[in-house]
C-alpha cells in the first residue's frame, strides 16, 4: 500500500506545475559578492518593480503567453544571469552571456511550441525591451 501512495505522490508530482523556475541561491562567497551583500536578491526585486511590467506586457502583446508564465520565465532567467554575474565577480562575456541566453530562449520555445519564435526574437532585439541590458556584454 505504502508502495502504491509513494508512486501516486510521484506520478502527481511530475505534472505539476512548478511555482518558480528560480533557481537556489548559489552562495558565492568571492570578493564581488562579500563586496555586496544579497546583491542577488536587491537587483532581481528592483528589476521585477522596474524593468518587468512593460517587458511582460510586451512580451505577452507578442507571444499570447500569460502573464504569470511570462514572469516565472523572466524571473528564473534574471535569477541566472544574476548568479553567473556574481559568480563572474561583475562580468558578463559573451560566451556566458550565451548560455543565459540559450536557456531564456529553451523556456520561450517549449512554452511557443508549436508556434514561430520570431515574435519573441524581435521582442529581445528591440530597443523597447526594458530587459534589453541583460542580452549585452558586461565587462
Amino acid at each position: 500500500m505504502k508502495k502504491l501512495l509513494f508512486g501516486l505522490v510521484l506520478l502527481s508530482c511530475a505534472w505539476a506545475e512548478p511555482d518558480s523556475l528560480i533557481p537556489p541561491d548559489p552562495g558565492y562567497a568571492n570578493g564581488f559578492a562579500r563586496s555586496n551583500p544579497g546583491y542577488r536578491k536587491r537587483a532581481a526585486e528592483s528589476y521585477e518593480k522596474a524593468y518587468f511590467p512593460a517587458a511582460v506586457a510586451q512580451l505577452r502583446r507578442v507571444t499570447g503567453l500569460p502573464e504569470a508564465e511570462l514572469q516565472r520565465v523572466l524571473q528564473g532567467f534574471v535569477y541566472r544571469w544574476l548568479d553567473r554575474y556574481v559568480e563572474l565577480e561583475g562580468h558578463m562575456p559573451a560566451d556566458d552571456l550565451a548560455e543565459m541566453v540559450g536557456w531564456l530562449d529553451r523556456e520561450m520555445r517549449e512554452r511557443l511550441h508549436p508556434k514561430p519564435t520570431g515574435s519573441y526574437e524581435r521582442w529581445k532585439a528591440s530597443p523597447d525591451n526594458t530587459l534589453g541590458f541583460l542580452f549585452r556584454v558586461h565587462r
